[in-house]
């Protein structure tokens, strides 16, 4: 897959480089993993009458890799990712993913990050900055979004490579154009919650 091949080869410069100052800031690399959850998208109280019917894209497992710079308490990044998933419709009562076809999101994101807390080698980070969205859905069509995502960070340290846990919260633009669902529906804002892992590199 064409993402693991770029964060190999990144992971290969990265063998081959020396560590930079640090009192000059350093240039980092990552690969992360998350688990991303979404709400809103759109609303339909005709298909089953009376009944809000939300459909929005399913839960899945998406895959960033990025750079970063880093200069005392800040630092910032940029990073593209890939996901995958389904479509899922969902009540109160009921929820139905329709795996017929595929709906993958492309995400280019800039990161700012402010180091809260340290707890002896333990950093908590602030986390936030806009991101491009792309949509591509079979059988529905295209879109492009733009978003803001904020989130928390706990980073520790191993030597050059660091460990990351991270919570983030992303509020954009639906990836339905009104064309593409029925009269009746409403295209809202979506909510994107991601609960993830990664690896950075110092350079």
């Amino acid at each position: 897959m064409r993402i693991f091949q770029i964060s190999t080869l990144m992971g290969t410069l990265a063998a081959l480089t020396p560590v930079a100052a640090a009192a000059q800031g350093s240039w980092t690399i990552g690969i992360g993993v998350s688990r991303d959850a979404f709400t809103g998208a759109s609303t339909d109280t005709t298909t089953i009458p009376g009944v809000r019917v939300e459909i929005a894209p399913a839960p899945r497992v998406a895959i960033e890799i990025g750079v970063g710079r880093s200069a005392g308490a800040w630092e910032f990044g940029l990073q593209i990712g890939h996901a995958s998933g389904s479509l899922r419709a969902k009540t109160d009562a009921l929820m139905l993913e329709d795996r017929t076809g595929s709906v993958t999101r492309w995400r280019l994101s800039l990161l700012a990050g402010r180091r809260l807390a340290t707890f002896e080698q333990l950093s908590l980070l602030l986390l936030a900055g806009p991101a491009v969205e792309h949509w591509e859905m079979s059988g529905i069509g295209n879109q492009t979004t733009f978003s803001g995502r904020a989130g928390l960070a706990l980073r520790i340290p191993l030597g050059r490579l660091s460990l990351e846990n991270n919570a983030t919260l992303g509020i954009g633009g639906s990836p339905f154009r009104p064309s593409d669902l029925p009269p009746e529906a409403e295209v809202r804002r979506m909510l994107t919650w991601s609960v993830g892992a990664g690896i950075r590199l110092t350079l």
